[in-house]
This record gives C-alpha cells, structure tokens and sequence, in this order.
C-alpha cells in the first residue's frame, strides 16, 4: 500500500505594476536577484548554482540549489536545500521556489512558489519557518519595489 503526502508549499502572489519584461529583467539576472533576494551566488541559466549564506538568530545556514527553468518573461524554478553549518545537518530532499509571472490587470501578476516540504523530516515545523520567513520578509513588495526603481 502506497501512502500519498499532502503537497505543502508556500504561496505569494502579488500585481507589480510593471511589464513581465521589467520584472523578469530583475529575477533572470545575477545583479537582480542579488539586489532582491541576496544569494551569494546566482548563475543566471538552466543548470546553474544557487547558493545563499545568511545568518538568523546566531547560526549560519546555508541555502543551495540549482535552476532547473528559466522561460523567458514567464517563470524561473530553482532547486532549494538547508544546511544547518551548527550541527552539519542538511536536508535529506531538496525542495523548489518558483517564479511565475504573467501580464494582468495593465500590470505583471507575479507568483512565487515553495513547495516540496512534504519530503522532509519535520515537514510541517519547516513549512511553518518559510511561511513565516517569506511573509515577514515581503519578498514580493521587496520586487515591486526594485522594478519600480529600475
């Protein structure tokens, strides 16, 4: 007998009003996302690295991945996985963020999805730390404000 998990993921969406062209000029490229979501390192192509080091509450983690999409003006999906440096633990199971965007309302409807959680280990305990870390940091408000800069 085979059990079926309840896919758990986070979802945001926001009107950025701005073209997706302007839009997906910040999230496709190294300097944009840098400047939006600060990783480390940004290989701004299918099959390249991902890789965020941030410290919260006085431990270092590290955030790694790969792109494992990038549609023009449409949307971009990387890989995502934890390692915790204090006790050298990482994710047994990456999970994925997407970026969908699309024209709406004389604007560019923006989505942006974390999903996988369900594969880890404490699955419901992790997905409520990136509700909470996504929301509180307002990464799409964050967006709107760098297109609207550009």
């Amino acid at each position: 007998m085979e059990m079926k998990q309840e896919a758990m993921s986070v979802e945001l969406e926001r009107l950025i009003m701005a073209a997706p062209e302007r839009v997906w000029s910040i999230i496709s490229s190294e300097a944009g996302m840098k400047s939006w979501l600060g990783p480390q390192n940004f290989e701004a192509r299918e099959g390249g690295r991902v890789l965020f080091d941030v410290t919260h509450d006085g431990t270092r983690w590290l955030m790694f991945g790969n792109i494992t999409a990038l549609v023009e003006n449409a949307h971009i999906s990387f890989t995502w996985q934890e390692f915790d440096t204090s006790t050298l633990v990482a994710w047994p199971h990456p999970t994925t963020v997407t970026v969908r965007l699309s024209a709406a309302d004389g604007g560019c409807r923006v989505q942006l999805s974390h999903s996988g959680f369900e594969q880890l280990p404490n699955a419901a305990e992790e997905l409520q730390g990136y509700v909470t870390g996504w929301t509180s940091r307002d990464v799409l408000a964050g967006l709107a404000q760098l297109v609207e800069q550009a």
